[in-house]
């Protein structure tokens, strides 16, 4: 993808970007955020990142779709005092060490994993990982880390308390389509055993006339079998409750957390992060358990497994 396409698809994912970091901040902060986008015409993002003063600090991370992208947030010391601050409810320090990154990498990694988690509610698979926030005093020690030049840089304007310059930079990796013709014909004959499972079909073997492609058939059961063995992790969960970093540092022995469902409501099961089903608690052997009472249909459970 070529700097201009990143830049369309940074203008046109800015409105929902934007609406998301809002709530995420406000639960985050305590506070109000409103941001404005200017993306920039320089292509060469060490001298982009050469024109901010410093001392900075540097937020970096990928995210992985339909493309691999590697991203630098970098903002103002003082915004990174005050965000932390608000985090636990206490006066702004002079003065970043340890502590103050640490909290700030935590506050990054939920409102990340909040834009991540409202992009799959759109269908549209997305990871983001590797986060690490360091602060560089000078330009010299930041640009030295940069291996990649040519990228799109944008710059904001944060509307807290007062008004703060927040910079990202974005460098193309990789596209993530490759094997897609191939995952496409596993997909379908995953999904065919699914569909006969959840219609309780008896099949019985089958033999058919050679046409020259048993050696494509053995290669995708193969890999079919490879998949059912895969081990996935399944969550059952009770409720879920957003609550601001300053009242989690409150809680103490004896503190209740209201959470969203209602007694009786049926509990959400995940496969693979990804909810598969609804049951009830049973109690089984003096062991918890949970009895499904409604299924997603194949297709839908096929890709959320994925």
């Amino acid at each position: 993808m070529d700097i201009n396409g990143i830049n369309e698809m940074l203008a046109n994912n800015f409105d929902d970007i934007n609406e998301i970091i809002k709530q995420s901040f406000n639960q985050l902060f305590g506070r109000d955020i409103k941001l404005s986008q200017n993306i920039s015409d320089e292509t060469n993002t060490i001298i982009a990142i050469s024109e901010a003063e410093y001392p900075r600090l540097h937020i970096s991370f990928r995210s992985k779709g339909k493309y691999t992208f590697n991203h630098l947030l970098t903002l103002e010391p003082t915004l990174g005092l005050k965000l932390f601050a608000w985090m636990i409810g206490d006066e702004p320090d002079t003065d970043i060490g340890d502590e103050h990154i640490e909290g700030l990498q935590e506050a990054a990694s939920q409102l990340i994993g909040q834009i991540q988690t409202a992009f799959e509610a759109d269908g549209n698979p997305l990871k983001i990982d590797a986060i690490e926030i360091k602060l560089f005093e000078s330009v010299e020690e930041a640009i030295g880390t940069i291996d990649e030049e040519e990228g799109s840089a944008s710059n904001y304007t944060a509307e807290i308390d007062e008004e703060y310059d927040i910079r990202h930079y974005v460098w193309f990796v990789e596209a993530n389509d490759a094997t897609e013709d191939i995952e496409k014909s596993i997909e379908q004959d995953i999904l065919g055993n699914l569909e006969k499972e959840d219609e309780k079909v008896n099949v019985n073997p089958t033999s058919f006339q050679d046409f020259g492609g048993e050696q494509r058939e053995d290669e995708d059961s193969r890999n079919i079998d490879m998949l059912l063995d895969v081990d996935l992790e399944a969550v059952v969960e009770l409720g879920r409750k957003s609550i601001p970093i300053k009242d989690v540092l409150q809680l103490g022995r004896g503190s209740i957390i209201e959470l969203n469902k209602t007694a009786g409501e049926p509990l959400d099961i995940f496969v693979n992060n990804k909810k598969l089903a609804e049951g009830e608690v049973v109690v089984v052997d003096e062991r918890f358990g949970i009895r499904i009472t409604h299924l997603i249909d194949p297709k839908q459970r096929l890709k959320n497994l994925k």
